[in-house]
Order: C-alpha cells, then sequence, then structure tokens
C-alpha cells in the first residue's frame, strides 16, 4: 500500500535540512512490522556523506542516526541509495505533486536550525540598510554608491586600490588635509573655486584635454560605475594628482 507524507514549512529551510526531514519521515514508515528489509533512496549526497561519516552537526542527524540504529537493532536491515536526481525514477511525478500538494498545506511544527535563517536575516538587514541609504541623498557617498554592495579591486596593486576607494569616497590628502591642519580650503587655479575630487574629475576646464583622452560622462556615479580603473588611474596620474591623494 503506497503512502506519501508532506510537511510544510513556516519559511524556506535549507535543501538539507528538508533532505533530512524526509529521510525521518522514511524512517517512521520503518517502524511498521512489516517492513524488515528497507531500502531508503535520497538524492542528498550531502546527508549520505553526514550519516557515513558520523556528522552529528544537526539535531536531525542525529535523530536519524539514534532512530537507524534502534530498528538496526530489532532485527531489521536498512539500506540507505543515493539515486542521483529523480529522471527516470517511477514515482517522481507522484512525488513532485505531493511536494506541491505541502506548499498549500497547513504550517507544520517542523523544527529547523537558525543557520537556515542566516540567508533570510542577511537579506532583510541589507533591505532595510538599502531603504535607509536612499534616503541619505545629503550624504557626500550617496551620488557615487547610490546601490549598497562591494567594490571589486582584487585585480589593482594595494595603491591603487587605496587611491581608486580614496577617489569614490572623495576624501583625499589634498582636499582635506586641512581639517586636520586647520589650514585655508584649497582652491582650483583655474577659477577659484574649492578644490575637490569632484572639481578634478569631472569640472576643472584645466584637465579638459587630458580627460577626454581617458573618458567622458557626467556624474560621479556614471564615473565609478562604467570606466574602468585602467582608465582613470593614468588620468590621475597624469594631471599629477596621484601621490597627493
Amino acid at each position: 500500500m503506497r503512502k506519501s507524507r508532506a510537511y510544510g514549512f513556516r519559511t524556506k529551510p535549507a535543501f538539507f535540512t528538508t533532505e533530512l526531514v524526509a529521510l525521518n519521515l522514511a524512517l517512521d514508515i520503518v517502524w511498521r512490522p512489516r517492513n524488515k528489509n528497507v531500502v531508503i533512496f535520497s538524492a542528498s549526497l550531502s546527508c549520505l556523506l553526514t550519516f557515513h561519516n558520523l556528522q552529528a552537526e544537526s539535531g536531525y542527524v542525529m535523530k536519524f542516526l539514534e532512530n537507524c540504529t534502534a530498528l538496526v537493532n530489532t532485527g531489521k536491515t536498512i539500506l540507505l541509495w543515493r539515486v542521483p536526481g529523480h529522471v527516470g525514477i517511477r514515482g517522481n511525478e507522484q512525488a513532485n505533486d505531493v511536494a506541491k500538494m505541502a506548499i498549500n498545506s497547513s504550517i507544520s511544527a517542523v523544527k529547523y536550525p537558525p543557520s537556515d535563517l542566516y540567508h533570510d536575516v542577511t537579506s532583510l538587514c541589507y533591505k532595510l540598510w538599502q531603504a535607509d541609504w536612499v534616503q541619505r541623498t545629503g550624504n557626500t557617498l550617496h551620488s557615487v554608491k547610490p546601490l549598497l554592495g562591494s567594490c571589486p579591486l582584487s585585480c589593482l596593486s594595494c595603491g591603487d586600490a587605496i587611491v581608486l576607494q580614496r577617489l569614490c569616497v572623495g576624501h583625499t590628502r589634498l582636499s582635506h588635509s586641512l581639517l586636520l591642519s586647520r589650514a585655508d580650503q584649497p582652491l582650483c587655479c583655474s577659477c577659484d573655486c574649492a578644490l575637490t575630487v569632484v572639481r578634478l574629475l569631472l569640472e576643472c576646464p584645466l584637465c579638459t584635454t587630458v580627460r577626454g583622452k581617458y573618458f567622458s560622462v557626467s556624474s560621479m556615479e556614471e564615473l565609478f560605475h562604467t570606466i574602468k580603473a585602467s582608465n582613470i588611474l593614468p588620468f590621475i596620474q597624469e594631471i599629477g594628482f596621484y601621490h597627493h591623494i
């Protein structure tokens, strides 16, 4: 007699956990007196290797090993067999239908490790952080990086990576050393405007010709998101700004 069981989860646990729950459900069927020699098929190589290596890193692993040992002690034979996927296996459609039914079924009281929530918690924190950052339009860094995330600079030398990061932030020795020395604000020699990173990278008319050799953009965001570092750094070097950063 064929029977199927399905559990619905409140949130999406890790695939490893769902496989462990399914394997423990299989053992519940093995406890029936008429089942003497049993083969349990699973597509999860990670679960089977965990059992084989006796890595009790999860409560479900420990539960499976304890129940499996108890069943063997009663005279039952249990064989775990890995099936690489479900292609060509009869009953696959039935298993998929049961899994789809579980989506709309009532939530089962199934526990899973807190580590399964790490991804969801991280995503939620990132969304909240991004939502807050969108409102910070007055921050000088917002125009450079409106979307949060890492900046891959592994292809650059340590010195070039530092220079590029300081340009992104807009803080350099030439433009901000006055905060420590209490000197006057440095001015652009062409128009007596405040000397800033934005001024040098995008606006200074004295750098127009040199700038045109490497890039043509209208904003800091466009510069650091569309122009390669191999174009920005040579420009900084040619206008003599590199060693003042």
